[in-house]
């Protein structure tokens, strides 16, 4: 609440952590512009259900310039 974007960074220890899926799930019911990065490239991670639907993309500079310009 209060913010423009979520970047959602996803490791191996996202799905345990329950502050990081509170911001993702309050971010959805907003419709506030979420992305989820993984941040090491082409880690098998486990996406916490809160991410349902939501494409996880490799974590990039560009995707992330990209992100926030469409803000």
């Amino acid at each position: 609440r209060g913010c423009d974007g979520v970047i959602a960074l996803l490791s191996e220890n996202t799905s345990n952590a329950t502050g990081a899926r509170f911001e993702i799930k309050v971010a959805r019911e907003e419709g506030i512009p979420l992305v989820a990065m993984r941040v090491k490239v082409n880690q098998s991670v486990a996406t916490p259900t809160e991410l349902a639907g939501v494409n996880v993309m490799n974590w990039s500079w560009p995707d992330i310039a990209a992100f926030l310009k469409r803000l």
